[in-house]
């Protein structure tokens, strides 16, 4: 092959890639559309959570404090905004989430929900002023950028303001797609190769259908990917590069930010410097890399044994709640 084609398939490849991205964004918007708003696993309450995030920090409500238990069966019962609850209950939320099948009742002959005009024009308050609300108690990167979209469009119907939380989820899942490309490119595969590898990643119907509802999950699973591309990255260096450990750093924090499982990349991190470290040096100390994995069980071991648990839980989200 001459350096001609091989250029020449290579930016195919990456025309390929970018064509199936679009794809991706086609098909995600599409479900984002297509899937109950508020069916999602604990969309609700996710939901809820950006648009408590997005009042103001000064209410200019009256806030009351009820010990009330929610019914789970009645989204009424629920103290998250009006809203929500009105526009959850017209959507027919606890009709049809037990069910197989999701199918809300439209206007026969016509595309439009049986209450759909009457949550378009609503008056209903997006604030909560009741409390303990039922929101959920983790504190989540993505629920700060949803907030900012919800504050950004709030001047739109809540119809439109949930399918832009969702395709937020879209995004991030697209760019979770890219992160698989470079790891393949990285590995040293070919740009069809590292395309089949992102296209499997992609189009897996739980990453897709995690890609296309309100659910912080999508986003800790972007942390993880860019963590491989970083270790990926400073495995293959001869020294580790400011490049290589910024995107360690970066996606150690996103995922420290997301949601408690990302505490797990802590110890990973302690492994993959003690793996470096051991290439280095592994003429001078051989037993370096077994001695360093034994440290590594004893300290996190030692951690979880001496930490209070209520630091660990509060760290970690144990007690997080989503109803």
């Amino acid at each position: 092959m001459t350096q001609e084609q091989g250029t020449k398939g290579t930016g195919m490849g990456y025309g390929i890639f970018t064509l199936l991205l679009g794809i991706f964004l086609l098909l995600g918007g599409w479900l984002a559309l297509l899937l109950p708003f508020l069916q999602g696993p604990d969309e609700q309450i996710h939901y809820a959570t950006i648009q408590k995030w997005a009042e103001p920090e000064e209410k200019p409500w009256t806030v009351r404090e009820s010990r009330e238990i929610n019914k789970s069966d009645d989204i009424r019962t629920y103290r998250i905004s009006e809203e929500v609850r009105e526009t959850a209950h017209r959507l027919q939320f606890d009709e049809i989430k037990w069910q197989a099948n999701n199918t809300q009742s439209f206007v026969s002959g016509s595309p439009y929900g049986e209450k759909e005009s009457e949550i378009t024009n609503n008056t209903w308050g997006r604030y909560i002023d009741t409390v303990p609300a039922n929101t959920s108690g983790t504190w989540s990167l993505y629920y700060w950028i949803g907030s900012a979209v919800e504050r950004a469009f709030d001047q739109l119907g809540i119809l439109y303001r949930l399918f832009l939380s969702r395709f937020l989820s879209v995004l991030i899942g697209a760019a979770t797609a890219c992160l698989a490309f470079l790891i393949g490119r990285r590995l040293g595969w070919s740009t069809s190769a590292s395309t089949l590898f992102a296209s499997l990643i992609a189009f897996q119907p739980m990453f897709l259908a995690t890609s296309a509802v309100i659910n912080i999950d999508i986003l800790l699973v972007f942390s993880f990917t860019l963590f491989l591309l970083g270790a990926i990255d400073l495995l293959q260096d001869e020294r580790p590069t400011a490049k290589s450990i910024s995107t360690v750093l970066t996606a150690i924090v996103i995922a420290l930010f997301t949601k408690g499982p990302g505490v797990i990349l802590i110890p990973l991190t302690l492994l993959l410097a003690f793996f470096i470290v051991h290439s280095q040096y592994s003429k001078k100390y051989p037993d370096l890399l077994p001695r360093s994995i034994l440290g590594v069980f004893v300290i996190t071991s030692l951690a979880f044994i001496f930490i209070p648990s209520h630091i660990l839980s509060n760290f970690l989200h144990l007690g997080a709640s989503s109803v």
